[in-house]
């Protein structure tokens, strides 16, 4: 792992400054699905105060690459993700919300589909083995505070199919609905 930081810190205790970290293969696991990946997160750091435990994240970005999604479903294959936020509100240095723009692509859809729990309900079976789910595409907005995190789906293809649509969940509710259309 490493990291590049510039900080200035004045006599109010307020510090500014920004943060780069490379990171090697890391993974994460939750629930049944575990990603792992490389990349680099950059982010500035505007009017934290190091005294009072708070402050706002600036300029945020993660870029993975070598990105692995394995599910119960499933290996995606190696993947990149790329995740911009412009201000993240933390107290503890811990983000209190995330608002962020998600870019990402994989070799295979299915697993990441698994993994935010949708199914190919409603396509015969014939139909779906037949279905060419490859070369996964998206673009998403993100927004995670407290217990409740919403994705708008904004667009999603691969080679055979293009959708679209909103998931939320919180603290015992989780709804979704995503449209899918043969291309």
């Amino acid at each position: 792992m490493q990291a590049s930081a510039r900080a200035n810190l004045d006599a109010s205790g307020a510090l500014s400054g920004e943060l780069g970290l490379d990171f090697g293969k890391t993974w994460v696991s939750f629930g049944k699905s575990t990603v792992s990946g490389s990349g680099r997160v950059e982010l500035g750091l505007r009017q934290p105060d190091v005294r009072r435990d708070g402050g706002w994240f600036e300029r945020v970005s993660l870029s993975v690459d070598r990105t692995r999604l394995v599910t119960r479903t499933g290996d995606t294959g190696r993947g990149w993700v790329r995740a911009v936020a412009s201000t993240i509100p933390f107290r503890g240095y811990v983000p209190q919300s995330v608002d962020a723009r998600v870019q990402a692509g994989f070799p295979a859809a299915l697993p990441v589909l698994s993994a935010f729990g949708v199914r190919l309900e409603g396509v015969p079976g014939a139909l779906a083995r037949h279905l060419n789910l490859s070369e996964l595409k998206v673009q998403a907005a993100i927004a995670h505070a407290g217990e409740s995190t919403e994705v708008d789906l904004e667009r999603a293809w691969t080679h055979a199919v293009s959708g679209h649509g909103k998931w939320r969940m919180s603290p015992g509710a989780e709804r979704g609905a995503f449209l899918l259309a043969a291309d």
